[in-house]
C-alpha cells in the first residue's frame, strides 16, 4: 500500500537502485477497479472492517462491536438532497462521505489477498512482483507476456464479478499509475509526468482576486512536481517549459514563472524522496466532533464527554475530543449577495440595441438569444442593451469564415457600459495602437484591408450582467468553458 505519488516514486527509486529491473524479461501492468464506489456491497466491506480491526488492532470485542455498528447504520442511511428532494442511496457507497475512502481501501486489499488472488485458478497464472497499490489503482511489474496477463486479467474478473467487482488493465514496457508514467528503459525504470488527454491543464488566472504570494506559489509547487516525479533530468525541463506555457496563457508574469522554474530546478530529487515526517511518540490521536456553530449544542456536547470520560476511554481510547463548530455566514454578505430580489424586474426585449440613434456600437449589437461558440451554447441576456453596465460580453468577427464560430469569438468584460468599452476598442485601430486590443490585432492579422472599417468587423453581445468584483470570475467561466484562450481571439496577447 502507498500513501501518494512521492510515496510510490520513492519505493520505485529503492527498487531500480536495488537493480530490481535489470536483466530482467519483465513488462509494468496497471489495473484499476471498474465504478469502486457503486460495486461495493456493504454486507462485505463490513465484514473487511470487522477482519481488518481483529487482525491489526488492540480493540476489544465491545469496541468493534460498536465501530461495526455505527459504521453499518452510517453505510445503510446514506441521504442526499437534490433541487429539494431527499434521496436514499440502496446501492453502492457514497463518494462523498468522508469514511468511504478507507473501508473501500480495507475492502480492496482484502478481496485481492483473501479472495481473489489466492484462488487455485488464479495462483499459478499471477506473475506479479513488487505489486504496489492506492485505493483501487494497482501497479506491479510482470514476469511474463502481456497475452498471459490478459488471461490472468479474465480469471481475476471471473472470480472478482462474483464479489462485484472487476478489473480493467494494462502490459507493457510503458504504462500510467496515478500521475505518473512508467517505462522500463535498458538503465531500469524511468518516470515521467502522466497528463490525461482529457486534462485541459488549466490553472488559478492571473486575474483573479487572490494575494500575491499566491501566484508565486502555485508554479512554484507545479514546477516543484515535474522535478519530483521525472527522473531524467532533461525530461524534467520539458515538462516544466510545457507547464511554464501554460501559466503564460493564464496570465502569470515571466518573471516569477522563471524563479520558480530556477528554484525548482535547484532541488535535489533524492532529497525530496527521502524527506519524511517521523510521528513522534507523543503525538496523541485527536477525535474531532464538527457541528453546526450552536453555542447549547457545544456545551451538551463537552458536558456528555466529561461526565462519561471513562467510558468513552475505554470505548475510543487515549484520544483528544476536539468539538469543532462551523460558523454560519455572515448575515451582512448573505443579503449583499442576495440583493438582486430587491431590484426591478427589467423585461426581456427583443434585441440588444440601445435607444440613442447617437451610439456606434448599436448598429453592430446584432447576436441573437443564443450563440454556438465552438461547441458550446452560450446564452445571451437579452433584458440588457449596449447601454448595460458591469457585464460581460461576447464579440464574433462576422467577417471570418467560421461558421461553427471555432476561433472568430472574443470575451471581454467591462464596469462601464458597452458603449465606453467599444469605444475603447475602436480607439485601438490605428498601425500604432493596434497591439493594446485582441480585436483590432485580429483585424490586422486575418483582414488587414477591412483595418479601417474598425469594429463595423463584428457582431456584439451581452452575456451577462454581474456585480463588479465577480466580472473576472466569470469572464474567466467563459473563455474556459470555450477555450477562448486557446482557440479564440482571448488567445492574443494585448499590450497595455
Amino acid at each position: 500500500l502507498i500513501r501518494d505519488t512521492p510515496d510510490f516514486l520513492l519505493k520505485a527509486k529503492l527498487m531500480n537502485d536495488s537493480s530490481e529491473f535489470n536483466g530482467l524479461d519483465l513488462n509494468l501492468v496497471a489495473m484499476d477497479v471498474v465504478a469502486l464506489y457503486p460495486s461495493i456491497k456493504i454486507d462485505l466491506a463490513l465484514e473487511a472492517v470487522e477482519i481488518a480491526l481483529t487482525k491489526v488492532t488492540q480493540f476489544s470485542q465491545l469496541q468493534i462491536g460498536a465501530i461495526i455498528q455505527l459504521l453499518s447504520y452510517t453505510l445503510h442511511n446514506s441521504v442526499v438532497c437534490f433541487r429539494g428532494q431527499w434521496y436514499k442511496s440502496v446501492e453502492g457507497a457514497p463518494t462523498g462521505n468522508p469514511e468511504i475512502p478507507p473501508v473501500a481501501n480495507i475492502m480492496v486489499k482484502y478481496l485481492l489477498d483473501e479472495k481473489i488472488l489466492p484462488s487455485s485458478n488464479i495462483s499459478p497464472l499471477n506473475k506479479m512482483v513488487h505489486r504496489m497499490r492506492f485505493l483501487d489503482d494497482i501497479w506491479s511489474a510482470w514476469q511474463g507476456s502481456a497475452e498471459s496477463f490478459h488471461r490472468f486479467l479474465e480469471e481475476v474478473n471471473v472470480v472478482g464479478s462474483t464479489y462485484g467487482i472487476t478489473f480493467t488493465g494494462d502490459c507493457d514496457r510503458t504504462v500510467q499509475f496515478l500521475d505518473v508514467t512508467t517505462s522500463l528503459t535498458q538503465g531500469g525504470l524511468s518516470t515521467t509526468m502522466y497528463v490525461k488527454p482529457t486534462d485541459a491543464t488549466r490553472y488559478l488566472n492571473r486575474r483573479s482576486y487572490h494575494s500575491r504570494h499566491t501566484f508565486s506559489g502555485i508554479p512554484y509547487s507545479q514546477f516543484r512536481r515535474a522535478a519530483i516525479i521525472c527522473s531524467d533530468a532533461q525530461d524534467r525541463e520539458a515538462c516544466i517549459a510545457r507547464m511554464e506555457m501554460k501559466f503564460l496563457n493564464s496570465g502569470y508574469k515571466m518573471q516569477d514563472l522563471v524563479d520558480a522554474k530556477q528554484k525548482a530546478l535547484s532541488l535535489n530529487r533524492d532529497e525530496l524522496l527521502n524527506t519524511k515526517k517521523e510521528p513522534s511518540s507523543e503525538d496523541q490521536k485527536v477525535l474531532a466532533f464538527v457541528i453546526n456553530q450552536r453555542p447549547d449544542l457545544r456545551k451538551e456536547l463537552s458536558n456528555f464527554f466529561e461526565e462519561n470520560g471513562d467510558k468513552v476511554r475505554n470505548l475510543l481510547g487515549d484520544v483528544k475530543i476536539v468539538i469543532a463548530e462551523k460558523r454560519h455566514q455572515n448575515t451582512a454578505s448573505l443579503l449583499f449577495q442576495k440583493s438582486g430580489f430587491s431590484k426591478n424586474r427589467l423585461p426581456v426585449l427583443v434585441n440588444q440595441k440601445c435607444n440613442s440613434s447617437r451610439c456606434l456600437t448599436r448598429p453592430t449589437m446584432e447576436l441573437g438569444k443564443t450563440e454556438r461558440v465552438n461547441g458550446k451554447t452560450i446564452k445571451l441576456d437579452f433584458r440588457h442593451t449596449c447601454a448595460s453596465e458591469e457585464i460581460v460580453y461576447l464579440a464574433k468577427c462576422k467577417v471570418c469564415d467560421d461558421p461553427e464560430s471555432k476561433s472568430n469569438f472574443y470575451f471581454g468584460q467591462s464596469v462601464n457600459n458597452l458603449m465606453k468599452r467599444c469605444n475603447g476598442h475602436r480607439s485601438t485601430f490605428k498601425l500604432n495602437k493596434k497591439d493594446e486590443s485582441a480585436l483590432s490585432m485580429h483585424v490586422y492579422d486575418k483582414h488587414p484591408e477591412l483595418f479601417g472599417e474598425k469594429l463595423c468587423n463584428f457582431n456584439f453581445g451581452v452575456v451577462k450582467q454581474v456585480q463588479p468584483a465577480k466580472l473576472d470570475r466569470v469572464e474567466d467561466f467563459y473563455i474556459f468553458i470555450t477555450d477562448a484562450d486557446t482557440c479564440g481571439l482571448n488567445r492574443y496577447k494585448v499590450s497595455n
